[in-house]
């Protein structure tokens, strides 16, 4: 895993820019993973396990656009994937999921003091 950023327009960006809600960047992970051992499936239910999938505003005491809970796929497989993944922990929790499912773009690894978070 590589913690980072993705989603924004400013390549030459800081975790201070980022936080601060100027480069339109959302703090995110990279997840390499082998298929054979872990399906990408559950992944995603580990991952609704793991963030408030119903704050729309951010996750936990960081607020605001950068902390924003997002799915990010890579192709149809994917977004189909986190669809069925996202209407799972619906009927699951009985109540609508705020995390949206976008396309993925440019990923911009951390600074190396904010890794292995």
């Amino acid at each position: 895993m590589v913690s980072g950023y993705t989603g924004g327009t400013v390549a030459d960006r800081s975790y201070k820019q980022v936080g601060g809600g100027t480069t339109g960047h959302r703090e995110a992970v990279e997840i390499t993973f082998d298929a054979s051992r872990v399906s990408y499936a559950e992944i995603l239910q580990l991952f609704f396990r793991s963030i408030d999938p119903l704050d729309a505003e951010g996750q936990f005491c960081d607020r605001g656009e950068p902390y924003r809970a997002a799915i990010f796929v890579s192709d149809p497989a994917q977004e189909q994937a986190a669809v069925a993944g996202k209407a799972d922990a619906e009927r699951a929790l009985g109540r609508k999921m705020t995390t949206p499912t976008l396309p993925a773009s440019a990923f911009w690894p951390a600074e190396s003091h904010h890794q292995d978070y």
